[in-house]
C-alpha cells in the first residue's frame, strides 16, 4: 500500500500514528487498522477510538508494524484508508473562493506542508495538476498533519486543462512568478474568486501558466537569498492571499 500502484489499483492509502489516525477515523475514511498491544497499553482510550471507526482491526506484533510502516519509529497504529473523492471536488470550486494552486510541486514535504498552510489559513481548497507528487504517498500525508482531511484537494489535468478550468469558473488567476511585470505581492488585493499558482521547486511555473494567466505576482525579498522554496513561498503567498 506503500506504493503507488497499489494506491492507484486499491483506490486506499496509508496513515500511520496516533494523531493522524484520529483525523482519518474522525472524517469516515478508515477501512482497516492495525495496531500493537503496547499501543493500547500506551495510548488507550485516543487508540481505541480510532478502532471503533474501522470497518476491519488486527491486532499484529510490533515486527509487523514495521515492515508495513514509513517510519523509522512507529507508534503502533496504521490504517489503510479509503482515498477523497478528489475529483468529485470540482464541483466545491466556486467563483467566490480563494485557492491555492500546486503545478508541477514535486517535493512530497512541500505538497504537505503547503496542504497544512492552506487548511490553516483558511484557503477555500487546494487545487494540483497531475504533475505534482502523489498525495497519497506516505510522506506527503505525514507533511498534512491530517490537514488532508480537512480542505478540499482537487486534482485536475495539465496546465491548459487548470487554466480553463479557473476561467470557467469564474476564478482569477495569479501567476506566482519572477517576471519583470510581477506585481509586489504585498500590494495586490485579492477579491473572492482567485487562485494563486505555485510551481515546480526548480524550475518555477512553466512559460504557458505564466504567460497565460490573468495575473503575475511576485515577493519583493530584502536580503541577499536568491529564492524561498516552494513551502516557504507558498505560506507567505497563502498568508496575502487571506489577509
Amino acid at each position: 500500500m506503500s506504493e503507488k500502484k497499489y494506491r492507484e489499483e486499491t483506490g486506499k492509502f496509508l496513515t500511520e500514528g496516533v494523531r493522524l489516525c484520529e483525523e482519518a477515523g474522525r472524517a469516515g475514511r478508515v477501512d482497516e487498522a492495525y495496531f500493537t498491544a503496547e499501543a493500547i497499553e500506551k495510548y488507550g482510550e485516543r487508540l481505541r477510538k480510532i478502532l471503533e471507526t474501522a470497518n476491519t482491526v488486527r491486532e499484529v506484533s510490533q515486527e509487523v508494524i514495521e515492515k508495513i510502516s514509513d517510519t523509522k519509529n512507529p507508534q503502533g497504529i496504521v490504517c489503510v484508508c479509503k482515498k477523497l473523492d478528489n475529483c468529485d471536488y470540482l464541483d466545491k470550486i466556486n467563483s467566490n473562493g480563494k485557492y491555492i494552486v500546486m503545478a508541477g510541486v514535486s517535493d512530497p514535504g512541500n505538497a504537505g506542508t503547503i496542504i497544512r498552510t492552506a487548511d490553516a489559513l483558511g484557503v477555500s481548497g487546494v487545487i494540483m495538476t497531475e504533475d505534482c507528487v502523489d498525495i497519497y504517498s506516505p510522506k506527503t500525508v505525514r507533511a498534512t498533519m491530517g490537514s488532508i482531511f480537512h480542505i478540499p484537494i482537487v486534482q485536475i489535468g495539465d496546465d491548459e486543462e487548470l487554466l480553463k478550468f479557473l476561467k470557467r469558473s469564474g476564478i482569477k488567476s495569479y501567476a506566482a512568478t519572477l517576471s519583470d511585470d510581477s506585481s509586489d505581492i504585498s500590494k495586490v488585493k485579492f477579491e473572492n474568486g482567485s487562485a494563486v499558482l505555485i510551481g515546480n521547486e526548480a524550475n518555477g511555473l512553466s512559460g504557458f501558466l505564466s504567460e497565460n494567466s490573468d495575473f503575475r505576482i511576485k515577493i519583493n525579498m530584502k536580503g541577499e537569498a536568491e529564492s524561498l522554496n516552494a513551502a516557504s513561498a507558498a505560506a507567505i503567498i497563502t498568508y496575502c492571499l487571506m489577509r
